[in-house]
């Protein structure tokens, strides 16, 4: 079986790698399947594939929440009406300050149109026809992070990190600070995500200052994500794949 993942930024991309490969056992590809080729647009984007027996698996950083509808259909919906190369979909994306009907209705609509197959934390079955005109079954799932209350990717990383006592005190301390100092740093920290990106980066910094120059991906491997609670209950979906 083949499922492709698509989110946002390579943030995501990453965590998401780390942690199914933990939990789950995805080993990375060195080498994309010759019969499924994707490109990618622009370095905001990236795609990489993964595999466990005899299944395989894409996740897809799209570059952004709006998207979701043009990646899909220029890089995923052809090799899945070509070919069947797709048995499951999986989008997952940020909560944002959005409701989750709406975050439902905007992915729904730039991919499927008005067909609302997508429904948040359900795995639903949407109905599509391939190249001989055959009537086929993809497995979908949409996954708002965090699904309970307003923030992204990051604030669930946060809330990972902070499930240990120690490290609970550094990371409200570093959200403490990143509010506090906002409003002299406008030129850096003008948007709440750009706030919300500061208070992950301020806790690694205390927590690793030596290695605060490493790269995103070598950051995110160095905690073990698949210990914690609150990524285990977020991504229990991905458990299908």
């Amino acid at each position: 079986m083949r499922s492709v993942i698509l989110c946002e930024g390579h943030t995501d991309a990453i965590l998401l790698s780390y942690y199914l490969g933990r939990v789950y056992g995805w080993k990375p590809l060195k080498r994309q399947p010759t019969n499924c080729f994707i490109t990618v647009d622009s370095q905001n984007q990236d795609v990489n594939w993964y595999k466990k027996a005899d299944d395989e698996l894409l996740i897809c950083a799209v570059d952004g929440n709006t998207n979701f509808g043009s990646f899909y259909h220029n890089k995923i919906e052809h090799p899945i009406i070509d070919s069947d190369l797709f048995q499951k979909l999986v989008v997952i994306t940020d909560h944002d300050k959005n409701t989750i009907k709406t975050i439902e209705k905007s992915v729904n609509d730039a991919i499927w149109g008005e067909t609302a197959y997508f429904k948040n934390g359900i795995w639903t079955e949407a109905t599509y026809y391939n190249s001989f005109a055959e009537e086929k079954k993809l497995q979908v799932l949409l996954k708002i992070i965090p699904e309970k209350y307003e923030g992204a990717l990051e604030t669930v990383m946060l809330d990972a990190i902070a499930e240990d006592p120690y490290d609970n005190e550094i990371v409200n301390r570093c959200k403490a600070f990143i509010d506090e100092i906002r409003p002299f740093a406008e030129k850096y920290i003008n948007k709440d995500r750009l706030a919300l990106k500061a208070k992950l980066s301020a806790t690694w910094a205390v927590q690793s200052p030596e290695k605060v120059f490493r790269f995103i991906d070598q950051q995110i491997r160095m905690v073990a994500w698949e210990n914690s609670t609150v990524l285990k209950s977020c991504f229990a979906e991905l458990s299908e794949l």
